[in-house]
């Protein structure tokens, strides 16, 4: 099966208006940039300064003004100005020139020169995010751009976080101000900054402030953590917050736990009919297990999920009975509906706060403050034992929440506040792609293949994610797309056993290959894998620098029996191999079966996600060795 990584970028174009110098005191024509930082760059940040500025509670002011040298034309959004906003970060004006390799400036912008575009994910249902895009697009390279904006935050509970460097970009200085005046108190997370914070005492108002100069470029390297863990980072957040007439204190865990639980309070009320259609679906049961799953099918018979964004909607959940009555809602509708309904059946269930995202990096648990963008359910039996469920997902089974919500810290909501818990973590054991395959090889180099493949744990979330949804012809649609062979007809699939009501998926396919076999006048040349075959060769690094990251544990497990043609006999089968690491094993046999069959059994298991840098090479090695072995050849020869 093919391994697929896709992105997305989205271009814009751009109009002019009157020229206006944004940094008066530099001429950046006369200010040349250092060798050093332009080794392995695509834009250097001559100066940036970004300051936050705290009203009050329920009031922030955010400007940003910044010079920017562009050197790689292939990157068409490093002179973008992108910008997101809502109801509660509005934006007060936008700047922006464009400057020559002389520092003259050639062409100005305004906010009326941006381009205004829904933010939507493409499946909210309601949403007020927007994004005006500025594209400071110039044909010479290198050329400056600088811009200056400022943005009014109607609530204080979603300051921004400070990046001054991106992977690709180097920067000559870089500040950022953040002046205090609500006598609260204003807290920080700050993270691989070589210089301290500098706290001073301004007109009676707090202000803490972070310089970096001379940051040379740096890239994520292959497979190393997100960028947010290896870039300097300040994370600001205040103590006490207002959004919407809604108060909160995030100096701990536990009250900003305790607001989030009081903002839904009065939400979980069922009327009448509700109780009586929850109670018909667990009529006759006293398990509790049994009720749980019977009510998590219910949830996700009879709702679907759609995303709200809209202020402080984007937090609060919808009442249980709205949900009842139109059959759908967002993360935290749904969980909150559910936690209901439990509640109903006599079920004790929390709503826990996470940051969902398979890449995406963990949470600073040291850190109290809004990182979160998502709500799963942790239900726990009279007995102590405990079911996460993800109450947005129609097919996921009881107990699986993905790969985006495993092994992370998160935030438990209780009446008593919040709580840092970790979510469960599934095994390589537990995650597992198992396929059983049969190829008829004949004289001419064409094949039948039967192949019936097994999947749990995550690999069964993400087919049952992908297939569920869609028609039989999209499904073989989608197999035809995964399949690494040339010429190819699907003769038969069939899907029906890829269902959510137990802990393991399958689904059967069969194959006519028309040049699955290459051949010469006397001999045949069998791929022994070509059906699950890895193609990752990671790159050679003279010095590795950052931690690999992998997204999940795993086990692929293959057994393919090959019928081989009548007048040929074995010439070369391949030796059977073995390669263990401390993070991982491989191992593929081959066998004679009682029939003549030729008989591959491979298995593959990842057993560490986290791995240090100086284990480089032999992640490597494995992985290079993996792919010499899975594109290995049977060598037949006629014998009439």
């Amino acid at each position: 099966m093919k391994k697929v990584f896709f992105l997305t970028i989205l271009v814009v174009s751009i109009s002019c208006s009157s020229n206006k110098e944004i940094f008066t005191d530099h001429n950046f024509s006369e200010e040349p940039i250092s060798t050093i930082l332009s080794m392995n760059a695509h834009s250097v940040i001559r100066n940036s300064e970004t300051v936050v500025e705290i009203v009050d509670e329920g009031t922030a002011y955010y400007t940003v003004k910044e010079a920017k040298t562009i050197y790689d034309k292939s990157n068409k959004e490093l002179a973008e100005l992108v910008i997101f906003y809502d109801q509660l970060r509005k934006i007060e004006y936008i700047k922006a020139n464009i400057l020559d390799k002389e520092g003259k400036i050639i062409k100005s912008f305004t906010e009326d020169d941006a381009f205004d575009y829904s933010a939507g994910d493409g499946f909210s249902f309601f949403s007020d995010n927007r994004v005006k895009v500025l594209g400071l697009y110039h044909n010479s390279f290198p050329y400056t751009v600088e811009f200056e904006y400022k943005m009014k935050y109607d609530g204080t509970m979603f300051l921004p976080t400070w990046y001054p460097q991106m992977p690709g970009q180097s920067v000559t200085k870089a500040s950022l101000k953040v002046i205090d005046k609500t006598g609260n108190g204003v807290r920080f997370f700050s993270k691989n900054l070589k210089d301290t914070v500098k706290v001073n005492s301004v007109d009676g108002n707090k202000e803490l402030s972070w310089d970096v100069n001379f940051l040379t470029a740096k890239e994520r390297e292959v497979l190393g953590p997100p960028a947010q863990e290896i870039l300097p980072v300040v994370m600001i957040a205040p103590t006490k917050f207002e959004i919407e007439n809604s108060y909160g204190d995030a100096s701990n865990w536990k009250d900003f736990g305790k607001w989030y639980y009081e903002l839904g309070e009065g939400s979980r009320v069922l009327s009448n009919e509700a109780k009586r259609e929850v109670l018909s679906k667990i009529e006759g049961l006293t398990d509790e297990k049994q009720i749980v799953y019977a009510l998590y099918n219910y949830l996700q018979t009879k709702t679907r999920y759609v995303s709200i964004q809209l202020g402080l909607g984007g937090w609060k959940p919808f009442p249980a009975e709205y949900v009842y009555e139109n059959e759908y809602g967002d993360c935290k509708a749904l969980t909150n509906y559910m936690l209901a309904i439990l509640e109903e059946a006599g079920i004790k269930s929390n709503a826990v706060l996470i940051r969902n995202g398979i890449s995406s990096p963990p949470m600073i648990s040291e850190f109290s403050s809004n990182q979160f963008n998502h709500v799963i359910l942790r239900v726990e039996l009279s007995n102590g034992e405990v079911i996460w469920l993800e109450c947005t997902s129609k097919y996921y089974p009881p107990g699986h929440i993905g790969g985006g919500n495993e092994g992370k810290e998160a935030l438990m909501i209780s009446e008593n506040g919040g709580e840092i818990i970790k979510t469960p973590e599934s095994s390589e054991a537990e995650n597992v792609s198992a396929t059983l395959s049969k190829i008829k090889i004949d004289a001419d180099g064409t094949a039948e293949l039967e192949a019936t493949r097994k999947t749990k744990g995550i690999i069964q979330g993400d087919i049952l994610n992908t297939l569920k949804p869609i028609s039989e012809k999209a499904r073989e649609e989608w197999l035809t797309r995964q399949l690494n062979f040339n010429d190819f007809n699907i003769v038969e699939a069939s899907f029906d056993n890829i269902v959510n009501s137990k802990d393991e998926s399958s689904y059967f396919f069969k194959l006519n290959l028309k040049d699955y076999v290459s051949q010469t006048s006397s001999r045949l040349f069998v791929p022994l894998n070509k059906l699950n075959a890895w193609y990752f060769k990671p790159e050679v690094q003279e010095k590795r620098n950052q931690e690999i990251w992998l997204p999940y544990l795993f086990t692929e497990e293959d057994i393919s029996v090959f019928e081989l043609p009548s007048g040929y006999e074995i010439e070369s089968i391949p030796k059977n191999f073995r390669v263990d690491k401390n993070f991982g094993n491989y191992s593929v046999d081959y066998s004679m079966s009682e029939e003549g069959e030729v008989v591959l059994t491979r298995k593959l298991m990842i057993t560490s996600k986290r791995l240090p840098a100086d284990s480089y090479d032999d992640f490597r090695d494995f992985f290079t060795a993996i792919t010499q072995s899975d594109n290995n050849n049977l060598v037949l020869v006629r014998t009439e």
